[in-house]
């Protein structure tokens, strides 16, 4: 069951990435990270999954600046 601590430390870590947070909001995360071991862990995973996509949606900037891809070239497929 989600906590309602639980839930707006997900919402603080999320706006993280948007904003910069009051020094009171910071502090709410760090004693939560200390206390709740699930948070730690969904924040991890969802801080590595937005990295990732990131990354992702930079390499393909960069490769739609070098050429125009097409589904089936994206899939392997010459014709």
């Amino acid at each position: 069951m989600l906590k309602l601590r639980c839930y707006i430390f997900g919402n603080l870590v999320r706006e993280k990435r948007d904003r910069t947070l009051t020094k009171e909001e910071e502090e709410f995360l760090e004693r939560h990270r200390t206390e709740c071991e699930e948070c730690r862990v969904r924040e991890s995973t969802t801080n590595c999954s937005l990295d990732a996509l990131k990354a992702n949606e930079a390499e393909e900037e960069s490769q739609d600046n070098l050429s125009t891809r097409t589904i089936l070239d994206n899939l392997g497929f010459n014709i």
